[in-house]
């Protein structure tokens, strides 16, 4: 087929060049995207709850109105809150405690763990793609 031409083409043509230094450079650069993604999610606050005016969301109320507190360290629960047994700490917009960072997932490093998960993908693929392509070669 055409399409199975095509491709061909263009793989004879990427293995008739230096594509190994290529990928294993883009590895490099992946891999160290990947380590500044992890520090920031590691290190950085997943947006601990401490009291109500340092609270960026609102606060969640009882069905008389009145402000809800969470049950285990007594701060003001705000809307998707919930306090973390292993951190013992609420955190906002809370999405679970990641073991292999040692750090919860919250309001304000889950953008910094999506890259993280991203770039981790981009570089297993960039590994393997650098590994397919030596053996195809030869290399």
């Amino acid at each position: 087929s055409a399409t199975a031409g095509t491709c061909a083409a263009v793989c004879s043509e990427a293995l008739r060049q230096d594509v190994p230094v290529a990928l294993k450079r883009l590895q490099l650069v992946l891999a160290g995207m990947t380590v500044v993604a992890y520090m920031k999610t590691m290190l950085g606050s997943p947006g601990y709850v401490k009291d109500a005016s340092e609270s960026f969301v609102p606060l969640e109320t009882t069905d008389k109105g009145k402000p809800r507190y969470c049950r285990v360290c007594n701060n003001p629960k705000p809307d998707r809150s919930h306090h973390c047994r292993i951190c013992r700490l609420c955190v906002c917009k809370m999405d679970h405690h990641c073991p292999f960072i040692n750090n919860c997932i919250g309001h304000k490093n889950y953008p910094f763990y999506i890259q993280l998960l991203g770039y981790t993908l981009a570089s297993t693929t960039t590994a393997t793609s650098t590994l397919v392509v030596s053996k195809y070669r030869g290399g």
